[in-house]
């Protein structure tokens, strides 16, 4: 190998050796604040957790945090030690605790959460199932001062869309007042206080079946395996597992001499007329406003004018006005039953 070969290798390694530092300076300033997040993420989660579990008064394990968390009993461990040396976490006998500013931090992110998924129900036409996942992505985004903010837009909104007390600015939070569905006998009355939204597969039935916070029914029937509602004149069968993430409290039964007597709106015929009874309250957010918008209140005047090309929407007289609904916005509609327009 000639000199002039080797001064050749030498220079290339090291502008090689140069050009790497470079790189790796740039990889690791965007690598590091990424990681920082996600600490400060697993961080918040942790006492999130640790809040609910108090709460319940459930006892708080390095298994139990790991598996909330899905990391490992070994990390956990670390990231505890962590929370101890920023006094938001200690040790009392066996058993992990938040410290008084620990407490105050979960709640700055559980205010958060429910304040986002306050505005994802009243404002946006998010799906119901999608509001969780969103709420815990936008929780580690927004500052104390953006959450004051969000929810002075809101009208400080108390509670979030399933039923959850949405925490004060300084940290205050009210429990939640009822007891489980599943200690209702049949005939029963109740009104629904509290929808959990965890775990997503059973939410996700409660969903579909149309259940909200606000609703009243009756228990129709129970066995092992499912229970039967009568809600706003409809039965509904839910699964035990998902009937058991309802909290309830005892309730007159005089909605349901409303709605014995009700028809839907979409089930009324070209020609008839009627009167609103009731809106559901399955209609929510910016649904709920539109009717409202529209004058379609409780004793409100309605007559089926005619349906469009595809049977689909109708078009009503409303208040003078004639306004096309679909059936499935119709649908949330209680009026009495109809009466043929004189001719």
């Amino acid at each position: 190998m000639s000199f002039t070969t080797l001064i050749g290798i030498v220079i290339a390694a090291v502008a090689a050796w140069f050009g790497w530092r470079s790189l790796r300076g740039a990889v690791l300033k965007r690598v590091r604040p990424e990681a920082a997040r996600t600490e400060r993420i697993l961080h918040e989660d942790a006492l999130k957790y640790m809040q609910k579990c108090e709460s319940a008064e459930e006892p708080v394990s390095v298994q139990s945090l790991a598996g909330q968390l899905q990391i490992s009993v070994d990390l956990v461990a670390s990231l505890l030690r962590t929370l101890q040396e920023r006094r938001l976490v200690q040790l009392e006998g066996e058993r992990f605790r938040l410290t008084a500013a620990g407490r105050n931090h979960a709640l700055r992110v559980i205010r958060a959460h429910r304040l986002w998924e306050r505005y994802l129900a009243d404002h946006t036409g998010a799906a119901e199932t999608d509001w969780h996942g969103r709420a815990e992505v936008a929780e580690h985004q927004l500052s104390d001062a953006d959450a004051d903010a969000l929810a002075a837009q809101l009208g400080n909104p108390t509670h979030d869309p399933h039923g959850d007390p949405v925490p004060t600015a300084k940290g205050g939070l009210v429990q939640i007042e009822g007891e489980s569905l599943l200690g209702m006998q049949p005939d029963q009355h109740a009104r629904i206080v509290h929808v959990e939204d965890e775990p997503a597969s059973l939410y996700a039935e409660l969903v579909e079946q149309g259940i909200r916070p606000g609703m009243e029914f009756r228990l129709v029937d129970r066995n092992p395996n499912f229970v039967t509602l009568l809600v706003e004149g409809a039965e509904k069968r839910l699964s035990s597992l998902a009937a058991g993430n309802l909290t309830v409290r005892p309730a007159s039964g005089r909605h349901e001499s409303v709605f014995h007597r009700a028809r839907r709106l979409c089930d009324l015929r070209p020609g008839e007329r009627s009167r609103v009874l009731a809106i559901s309250k399955a209609a929510r957010g910016i649904e709920r406003r539109r009717f409202m918008d529209l004058g379609i209140l409780p004793g409100t005047a309605i007559q089926v004018e005619y349906p469009g090309p595809a049977g689909d929407p109708i078009a009503y007289r409303i208040r003078g006005a004639l306004i096309a609904l679909r059936r499935e916005q119709a649908v949330h509609i209680f009026v009495e039953p109809g009466e043929e327009r004189a001719a």
